[in-house]
């Protein structure tokens, strides 16, 4: 009888130190968990933040009044030229001989005045915007026809007479 008692005490003793084990086991394994939450937590704060401030910075760049100017003058001289300028000489025979003898100087300078009188005779948002912070005057486009003298064929040349402050 009494190996029978040391059988079931050594039972006991080694369940009862698997229990003990699972719990540490268990709590460590808990700890870790909370451990990688944190970790996680942390990671996903920095890289959202990262995030805002490259969303902002880019958000300011873009909205600049220089390349917001920029763009808008680039877009009226390409419709000037390609719809006024092009198609008038287009028209008449020989008229890429024509674009050949201004391909080194250039068509005479265009100011940002006719440029936005051909867009609309009137005053508009864009035509306010543009004298706010560059001259009518001042501010021309120059365009130079390149071979093979078709309508997107030419480079321009921009001067700009602007203020930001």
């Amino acid at each position: 009888m009494k190996t029978a008692k040391k059988k079931s005490s050594s039972t006991l003793h080694t369940s009862r130190t698997r229990v003990e084990s699972s719990k540490i086991a268990h709590d460590k394994k808990v700890e870790r968990i909370k451990a990688d939450t944190a970790q996680t937590a942390i990671i996903g704060v920095i890289l959202g933040s990262m995030l805002v401030v490259i969303i902002g910075v880019l958000a300011i760049q873009f909205t600049k009044p220089e390349r917001q100017v920029v763009s808008k003058i680039e877009s009226l001289a390409a419709n000037y030229y390609e719809n006024s300028l092009y198609k008038t000489i287009s028209n008449s025979p020989n008229y890429k001989e024509t674009l050949k003898n201004y391909s080194e100087n250039g068509f005479a300078p265009v100011a940002l005045r006719q440029l936005l009188l051909f867009k609309s005779g009137q005053d508009t948002k864009e035509s306010k915007y543009l004298t706010k912070y560059c001259n009518d005057d001042g501010t021309t486009v120059t365009f130079y026809p390149k071979e093979p003298y078709d309508i997107k064929d030419y480079t321009v040349e921009y001067n700009y007479y602007c203020s930001f402050d």
